[in-house]
């Protein structure tokens, strides 16, 4: 018996996504797969304009939640996505790229913080920290791979499910530590840890020997200057 008809309900995707790249494919291949699909904010707002089948996150959690971003971090919504038998089997959560928003120096500070997504990053190391059971994506490069995999095998094995956690750990890392370096990093002593947020400026033609590659990288959201 294959595992689509072994399968005793249906799956359930998250999108909660800024950078909207290809999420409308995403969502209808998806849809195609049997997956019911739960969207937020503008990305609902994309599917409901392609007219792709969705729910809130209200409608799926059988509750009223906040109209605020916050309402997402109601805990029914955290359970369906960390516990062992998810009701969430894949999460598509990727950032509004906030180096962009630091660098710019025409925005106040509170603009700059009003970029700040309380609720995503949350969303993806929940699902990230339950890799085993949810396919975590933060990158819509990572569309296409994960519909063709569902496509041939109906499943994704834990060790690509796993490099995807990982990967969303590093993007929500990453993400955390620009907030840091914009609102600066002065202390009174040298700190126990440090994380600085590196973004590549450009691939070089070979790293420290010709057989190498390499990359430039720059500190994330600092303004360009010199090299």
């Amino acid at each position: 018996m294959s595992a689509r008809k072994e399968r005793e309900r249906s799956r359930a995707a998250l999108l909660h996504v800024a950078d909207r790249t290809g999420i409308v494919e995403f969502a209808q291949s998806l849809l195609a797969l049997d997956f019911e699909l739960v969207a937020t904010g503008p990305t609902a707002t994309a599917l409901r304009q392609a007219q792709a089948p969705h729910q809130t996150v209200s409608e799926f959690v059988g509750e009223r939640l906040p109209a605020d971003a916050l309402g997402l971090l109601h805990p029914k919504l955290i359970s369906a996505v960390t516990e062992e038998k998810a009701r969430v089997d894949l999460v598509a959560v990727n950032l509004y790229p906030l180096s962009e928003a630091t660098s710019d120096p025409a925005l106040s500070q509170d603009e700059v913080l009003a970029y700040v997504d309380p609720v995503g990053p949350a969303l993806l190391r929940a699902a990230a920290r339950n890799f085993k059971n949810v396919i975590t994506l933060c990158d819509p490069d990572d569309y296409q791979q994960a519909v063709e995999t569902l496509k041939a095998y109906d499943r994704m094995l834990p060790d690509r499910r796993q490099i995807l956690a990982a990967k969303a750990f590093h993007y929500s890392a990453y993400y955390d530590s620009t907030v840091a370096q914009y609102l600066g990093g002065q202390w009174d002593k040298l700190p126990d840890e440090v994380v600085v947020a590196l973004k590549k400026s450009a691939d070089l033609r070979y790293g420290e020997n010709p057989h190498q590659s390499g990359a430039f990288y720059t500190l994330s959201g600092a303004r360009p200057w010199g090299l």
